[in-house]
C-alpha cells in the first residue's frame, strides 16, 4: 500500500515537473522572441533612417535625385554601408561624383564567382 503510494507521488511528481518544464520553456521561447522582434525593429528603423538620411542630404545638395538612386538606396541594409554614403553625400563636389562613387562600391561589393 505504501509502495502503490509512493509510486503514485513519484508519478504525480515527475508529471508536474515537465509540466513546469515545458511551461518554463514556452516562456522563455516567448522570451526570446519578443527580444529578438525588438531587436529586429530597432535594427530596421536605424536602416531607414540612415537611409533617408542619405537622400535628404542629396536632395538638399543636388536637388531632384534619379528615381534609380533612390531605389538602390532604399534597398541597402547594411548601416555602416549606410553611415559611409552619409558621409560621402556630405563630401561629393556633385552628384555625378556620388553617383561614380556609389556605383564603383556596389561593384566592388557584388560576390565574384
Amino acid at each position: 500500500m505504501l509502495e502503490e503510494h509512493v509510486q503514485r507521488w513519484y508519478a504525480q511528481g515527475v508529471q508536474l515537473g515537465v509540466q513546469q518544464g515545458i511551461e518554463r520553456g514556452i516562456e522563455q521561447g516567448i522570451q526570446r522572441g519578443i527580444e529578438r522582434g525588438m531587436e529586429r525593429g530597432i535594427e530596421q528603423g536605424q536602416q531607414k533612417e540612415k537611409r533617408r538620411d542619405v537622400l535628404t542630404i542629396l536632395e538638399i545638395r543636388f536637388g531632384e535625385l534619379p528615381v534609380s538612386l533612390v531605389e538602390q538606396i532604399n534597398v541597402i541594409t547594411d548601416i555602416e554601408l549606410l553611415a559611409y554614403y552619409l558621409k560621402q553625400a556630405i563630401l561629393s563636389d556633385s552628384l555625378s561624383a556620388f553617383q561614380q562613387l556609389f556605383t564603383d562600391t556596389q561593384l566592388s561589393l557584388k560576390p565574384r564567382h
